[in-house]
């Protein structure tokens, strides 16, 4: 329809029906996804004066079905990350989603498994508040294998 059609639509439904329309530019709301299987690394380093803490996630990142949303899967075997650091993986996994590094757009559909990892054996036991570096899930898998598109 032309602008002409859509003014004079708008001054009918507020003329017959008393309803008001806000008219401007139309907003898509775009994502992103993955399109390819890959495997990724990502590094928690904390120097703090002392011997400091470094902890390394090992991910597999693969495109879900279509408005499945986002799923993670803690499948590290034999202890290599200890359990109350899990929470922390999922977290920085969630947060990388936020903002895609095509265009900056939501990632949607995806499925992080966490395979393995390691840690020094001066971590401490307390829970890390931050989880590892956002690399795993943005720059490996997004740059290269993503597309966008709008819903």
């Amino acid at each position: 329809m032309g602008e002409l059609h859509l003014e004079i639509i708008t001054d009918r439904l507020l003329r017959e029906f008393s309803v008001g329309a806000n008219v401007g530019r139309p907003q898509v709301a775009y994502k992103e996804t993955i399109t390819e299987p890959v495997e990724a690394e990502g590094r928690y380093i904390k120097q703090s004066g002392g011997a400091g803490d470094f902890g390394v996630v090992e991910i597999e990142v693969e495109p879900a079905d279509p408005g499945s949303g986002f799923a993670f899967e803690a499948a590290a075997r034999g202890g290599a990350i200890p359990k109350e650091f899990i929470p922390a993986v999922r977290q920085g996994c969630e947060e990388a989603c936020q903002s895609g590094e095509l265009a900056g757009y939501p990632v949607v559909d995806l499925k992080v498994r966490l395979v393995g990892g390691r840690r020094t054996k001066w971590t401490p036991r307390s829970a890390p508040s931050r989880s590892p570096d956002r690399s795993p899930c943005e720059r490996r898998c997004a740059r290269r294998r993503a597309r966008s598109w709008n819903r």
